[in-house]
C-alpha cells in the first residue's frame, strides 16, 4: 500500500516554491475589490449582469484557485519526488582499481585514532565515495591474502566487507606484502585471456610498511610491465608503538612481549620500502598520518587515478527509486487548462456542466502524461485521498521544536501503540527522550531504529539512511557518557559508553565519509574514550622509581593508609612508610571496594566481612637497604625488630593492560603489645567476653594474654569456629565450651601456610550460646577468628566418621572398648585422690599442714 511518508525527494532544497501560491491571495482580493467598485460606478445596474455574463464572483473564484493550485502542483513537481522502484541499465567508464589492506596484528596499533586499521578503513571509505564509475576489488592480507570482493561497481558491498574485517578473520599472522601484490595482480585480470578493463590498472596499498616474507619491489616491477601502477599509503609514525596481544575474539588483553618476556614489541612505519614499491611502478607514497590540516589522501589518490586511460566495462542493472514529478506536473496542466473549458459559457440556473470536449481533454492530459506501467492509485496526489496520515506525529515534533520533549515522549509512546513500527517512529522516540534527558532511553530507541532499518531491503521507502542512525545513536551515547561523568559514574563504566559512542560514529563514518558533523563528533568523543593513561593516573605520580618512592600518611586513629590507586601500562609504582621499634607493618594489594557500603551496616562495629578479592597486581616488600622481604605477593606481614626501626619500601607490578589496572592499597600498622592489641579489648576474662557475628575477624594475641568471645547459633544453624595463625608466630589454642560448659572437640590442621584450629559446632534446636577461647604462648601471636558454615556442607565432619565407621567397625569397636577402659581408669583414680585428699590417717599431710605457716589458709595440695 502507497504510504505519503515513503516519498523521496530529489531537489528538496526548493521547498520554497510551495510558499510562492499563497502570495497571490492579497492580490486577488484586492482585484475583487476593485472589480466590484468599478462594476458599482455604473448607472443602470440591472444591465450590468447581461454585459458581462459568464464572469460571476464564483467562477472567478474557482478559476483563481485553480491558478493557486496548478502552482502548487508545479512546485511539487520541482522537488522531483520519488516511489517505487525500477531496473536502470547502467554503463560505466573507470579504471580498474584494487584495494590492498594489510589486516595484520601490526594494524592494531593506537599510533593513528582509533588504529592503523580503523584510520585504513575511514580512508578507504572516501576514496569509495569519490570514485565514481571505477571497479574496485579489495584484497585483505597478512601472512597470507585473498581476494574478498571481485571488481564491482558496487561500492556498498566493499564498504560492507570493510566494516566486518577484524585482524583475528586471517588465520596466519605475519606480513607478506609480495604476495598480497601478486593476488591483487589476479583481482585486477592480469594474464588472464579474454578479461575486458581498463588499459590502465591501479594497486593502492594500505600497510605499515613491515614485510617478513618475499620480494614486494620484484613483485612490483613485473605489475609495472603489465600496466600496473601502485600507490601506497603508509599508515602509522616511524617512532610506532607496541603491538598490543590480543585473544581469539579480536579483545585487547595487554601488550606482545620479546623473547625476554619483559620488553614489549614496537611497530614502526617502514617508509623506506613502500617509496620503493610505489617508484619502480609510476606510482606515488603517501603517509596518512603527515598531511597538513585539511588535506585528504583519497582526494590526491583520485588525482592520479583519474589520470589514467580509462576504458568501458560491462554494464550492469540496478534497482533504483523512479521518478514521479510527472504526475504532479500533468495535474497542474489539467488545473490551468480548467479555466479555459468553462470560459464564455453562459451560466444558466443549476449545477455547473462541463462540455464533452473538455472532459475528453482532461482524459488525455492524464493519460499522456502516465506511464503505461503505472498502477491503480500509484499516483501520490490521487493516493493521499486514499490514505490518512496520523496527526498525532506532527504534534509530537511541534512539541520536540517547541523543546516540549517530555510531552512528545509520552504522545509518540501512545502513538506507537496505534500506528505500524517503523524506523522513523522510533528514531522521533529517541530524539524526544534525548531532549527529555533520558539518555538510556534514548539509546535504546536507536537501537531499535537500527534493527528496523537492517530489516527493510534496499530501497523501501520507509527506509532511513543507514549513516544517520548511527550518527545520532553515536551522539546520544556520548551524552550520556558525559552525564555518567557528571554524575561521579566510575571512569572505567564512562569510557566504556565513550568508546561505544565511537563505535557508532566509525559505523556512521564508513557509510558516508563525506559528512563533517559525523567527523568532528568522532575526533571529539575518541579523545575521551581513548585518553593517555598518564592523564588518568592518580595524585601519588610520579613514584615510578625507587628514588621516587611516595609516602603513605596512615590515620591517627586507625593507623591505616588505603587509597584507590592506578597503575599504567610499563609503569612501576613505589611507596615508603616508616615503621618504629616493635611495629608489625600488614600490607595488601586488592581489587577496589564497592563504591557504597551495604545498607543497614554499623559503621561502629568492628570489621567482619569476607575476605577481599586480589587485585591484578603484585606487591613486593623490602627495607630501606635493599632486604628482599616478599617478592609477587598479595599480601605481606613484617614486624620492626625491638632495638631499631625501618623505613619500609613497597613496590607495585602488573599486566600490561591499555587502560591501566585499578587497586586498592592497603598498609596498616600495628603498634608493640599491649597498648597495640585489636578492637576487641578488654576480653581477657570470662567476665569481660564480647559478643562477634557470623564471619571473620583479623585479631592479636599478646603475650600471655587471653582472648574470650561469645557466639550465638540461630535455631536451625550448624556452623564451625575456625582459627587461622601462622606458622611463624607464638602458637595460639582454640578452645569452645557449650552453654553447660561442656568443652567442644578442637581439630587441628598444619599446612605450610599455617595452622588451622576447627571446632564443628551442633546444630542448635534453639539459639545456643558459645563461648570461644584463644589462648596465647610467650609472645605475639595474629590470627584469624572466622565463624561460617562448615566447608563441604552442613555435618560434613559427621558424615565423614559415620563412613569411617562403616568402613571399619572391627576398628572402631576396639578404640571404643579402649576409651572405655580410660574412662573407667580415670574415674578409679579421681576415686582414690578424693580418699586422699579425705583421709584423716594421711600422717604425712597432717605434719605438712602443722609446719606450715599459713596454717589453714594454705590451698590444698596432694601429697
Amino acid at each position: 500500500m502507497f504510504q505519503f511518508e515513503s516519498i523521496r525527494w530529489g531537489n528538496p532544497d526548493l521547498w520554497w516554491l510551495l510558499l510562492l501560491p499563497a502570495m497571490l491571495v492579497p492580490a486577488w482580493v484586492w482585484q475583487e475589490l476593485s472589480f466590484r467598485k468599478i462594476l458599482g460606478s455604473f448607472p443602470g445596474t440591472r444591465l450590468v449582469p447581461s454585459m458581462v455574463h459568464g464572469s460571476g464572483t464564483g467562477r472567478r473564484l474557482a478559476t483563481f484557485l485553480c491558478a493557486v493550485v496548478a502552482l502548487e502542483l508545479l512546485g511539487v513537481a520541482a522537488m522531483r519526488p520519488r516511489y517505487g522502484l525500477k531496473d536502470y541499465a547502467v554503463k560505466g567508464i573507470g579504471v580498474d582499481v584494487a584495494i590492498v589492506l594489510d589486516a595484520s596484528r601490526s594494524m592494531k596499533v593506537s599510533d593513528v585514532a582509533p588504529d592503523r586499521l580503523g584510520k585504513s578503513i575511514i580512508e578507504i571509505s572516501r576514496l569509495l565515495r569519490a570514485s565514481g564509475g571505477n571497479r574496485v576489488a579489495l584484497v585483505p592480507f597478512a601472512g597470507i591474502s585473498f581476494i574478498q570482493s571481485p571488481l564491482t561497481v558496487d561500492h556498498e558491498v566493499i564498504r560492507q566487507y570493510l566494516n566486518d574485517l577484524r585482524v583475528t578473520d586471517i588465520p596466519v599472522p605475519g606480513t607478506a606484502l609480495g604476495r598480497a601484490l601478486n593476488t591483487a595482480g589476479r583481482a585486477l585480470g592480469i594474464d588472464q585471456a579474454g578479461f575486458r578493463g581498463s588499459a590502465h590498472k591501479a594497486i593502492v596499498v594500505f600497510t605499515d610498511g613491515e614485510n617478513h616474507e618475499g620480494e614486494p619491489a620484484e613483485v612490483a616491477r613485473n605489475l609495472a610491465q603489465k600496466g600496473v601502477r601502485i600507490f601506497t599509503v603508509g599508515v602509522g609514525t616511524p617512532e610506532g608503538k607496541p603491538i598490543p596481544r590480543l585473544n581469539d575474539k579480536g579483545v585487547v588483553t595487554g601488550l606482545t612481549r620479546a623473547d625476554d618476556g619483559v620488553s614489549p614489541v614496537l611497530s614502526k612505519l617502514d617508509e623506506a620500502l613502500l617509496k620503493e614499491v610505489a617508484e619502480v611502478t609510476g606510482g606515488k607514497y603517501f603517509q596518512l598520518s603527515g598531511l597538513a590540516a585539511g588535506a585528504s589522501v583519497s582526494e590526491q589518490l583520485m588525482k592520479e587515478i583519474d589520470s589514467l586511460q580509462k576504458a568501458e566495462y560491462m554494464s550492469a542493472v540496478e534497482r533504483l527509486l523512479e521518478d514521479r514529478f510527472q504526475y504532479p506536473l500533468a495535474a497542474a496542466i489539467v488545473f490551468m487548462l480548467l479555466p479555459f473549458l468553462w470560459a464564455g459559457v453562459r451560466r444558466r440556473p443549476g449545477p455547473a456542466r462541463v462540455g464533452a470536449a473538455g472532459a475528453a481533454m482532461m482524459v488525455a492530459v492524464l493519460a499522456l502524461s502516465m506511464p503505461a506501467s503505472a498502477e491503480p492509485f500509484e499516483h501520490p496526489i490521487l493516493a493521499r485521498l486514499f490514505n490518512t496520515s496520523h496527526g498525532g506525529v506532527d504534534d509530537a515534533t511541534e512539541l520536540i521544536q517547541e523543546n516540549r520533549h517530555s510531552e512528545a515522549l509520552t504522545l509518540l509512546k501512545e502513538l506507537a501503540t496505534r500506528i505500524p513500527p517503523s524506523p522513523a517512529l522510533d528514531l522521533d522516540l529517541a530524539l524526544a527522550a534525548f531532549g527529555s534527558g533520558d539518555f538510556g532511553a534514548a539509546v535504546e530507541y536507536a537501537e531499535g531504529a537500527i534493527r528496523k532499518n537492517d530489516a527493510l531491503p534496499e530501497g523501501s521507502p520507509i527506509r532511513l539512511s543507514p549513516a544517520s542512525l548511527h550518527h545520532a545513536k553515536g551522539t546520544m551515547l556520548a551524552a550520556r557518557a558525559r552525564a555518567m561523568s557528571v554524575e561521579k559514574k566510575p571512569p572505567r563504566e564512562v569510557r566504556k559508553v565513550y568508546r561505544q559512542a565511537v563505535d557508532s560514529l566509525v559505523a556512521a563514518l564508513l557509510l558516508d565519509p563525506e559528512n563533517p558533523a559525523t567527523r568532528r563528533n568522532l575526533e571529539i568523543v575518541a579523545t575521551a574514550a581513548y585518553p593517555p593513561c598518564s592523564s588518568l593516573d592518580d595524585a601519588r605520580e610520579p613514584n615510578n622509581t625507587r628514588a621516587d618512592a611516595a609516602f603513605l600518611t596512615p590515620d591517627p586513629s586507625t593507623l591505616e593508609a588505603a587509597e584507590t590507586l592506578l597503575l599504567c601500562p610499563a609503569d612501576t609504582d613505589w611507596f615508603k612508610l616508616p615503621v618504629n621499634q616493635g611495629e608489625t607493618l600488614f600490607v595488601s594489594v586488592q581489587k577496589p571496594p564497592e563504591a557504597a557500603a551495604a545498607p543497614g551496616g554499623d559503621p561502629s562495629a568492628p570489621a567482619q566481612q569476607q575476605k577481599p578479592e586480589p587485585a591484578d597486581v603484585d606487591l613486593s616488600l623490602e627495607g630501606d637497604d635493599g632486604t628482599l622481604i616478599a617478592d609477587g605477593v598479595k599480601q605481606a606481614r613484617w614486624t620492626a625488630p625491638d632495638d631499631a626501626g625501618s623505613t619500609m619500601l613497597m613496590k607495585v607490578t602488573g599486566p600490561q593492560v591499555e587502560d591501566g589496572v585499578d587497586y586498592f592499597l592497603s598498609a596498616r600498622i600495628v603498634p608493640p603489645c599491649p597498648s597495640g592489641d585489636d578492637q576487641m579489648e578488654p576480653n581477657d576474662s570470662r567476665e569481660a567476653t564480647k559478643a562477634i557475628q557470623e564471619g571473620e575477624m583479623a585479631l592479636r594475641s599478646c603475650p600471655l594474654n587471653d582472648d574470650w568471645f561469645q557466639f550465638v547459633e540461630q535455631q536451625g544453624q550448624a556452623k564451625e569456629v575456625r582459627l587461622t595463625s601462622s606458622n611463624s608466630d607464638d602458637p595460639v589454642d582454640l578452645q569452645v565450651f557449650s552453654a553447660d560448659g561442656a568443652s567442644m572437640d578442637v581439630r587441628t590442621d598444619i599446612g605450610p601456610d599455617g595452622t588451622v584450629r576447627s571446632v564443628l559446632l551442633p546444630k542448635a534446636e534453639q539459639e545456643a550460646p558459645f563461648t570461644i577461647l584463644v589462648s596465647s604462648g610467650a609472645g605475639q601471636a595474629f590470627y584469624t577468628l572466622s565463624i561460617q558454615d562448615p566447608e563441604g556442607g552442613q555435618n560434613d565432619r559427621q558424615n565423614d566418621d559415620q563412613q569411617n565407621n562403616e568402613q571399619k567397625p572391627d576398628e572402631q569397636e576396639g578404640k571404643d572398648r579402649q576409651q572405655e577402659q580410660k574412662s573407667q581408669g580415670s574415674r578409679t583414680m579421681r576415686e582414690l585422690i578424693d580418699a586422699i585428699d579425705s583421709n584423716d590417717r594421711n600422717l604425712e599431710a597432717q605434719e605438712a599442714a602443722r609446719n606450715n605457716p599459713m596454717g589453714d589458709s594454705s590451698p590444698d595440695k596432694d601429697w
